[in-house]
């Protein structure tokens, strides 16, 4: 996914995947910081992978790698 907005800093990308960090201000509309850390277990623990790739100003793509599916095995009855 690719957006067309100002882009994660340079300094904020090291911490993007850790609990509780936003770039947002504090108020009712504010995050809690845990999404990308959320999605990032999910994926991880289903064998695939959440990468960020970001300029300033740019716009921020996230690529998300995740395993084809096995052949579920046949089950005689």
């Amino acid at each position: 996914m690719t957006d067309e907005g100002a882009g994660i800093s340079p300094e904020a990308m090291p911490k993007v995947f850790d609990p509780y960090f936003s770039t947002k201000q504090r108020g009712s509309q504010k995050g809690m910081g845990l999404g990308l850390t959320i999605c990032r277990v999910v994926i991880r623990r289903h064998g695939g992978s959440l990468a960020i790739e970001s300029r300033p100003l740019e716009g921020t793509t996230v690529t998300c790698l995740l395993p084809a599916a096995r052949r579920a095995k046949e089950v005689i009855v």
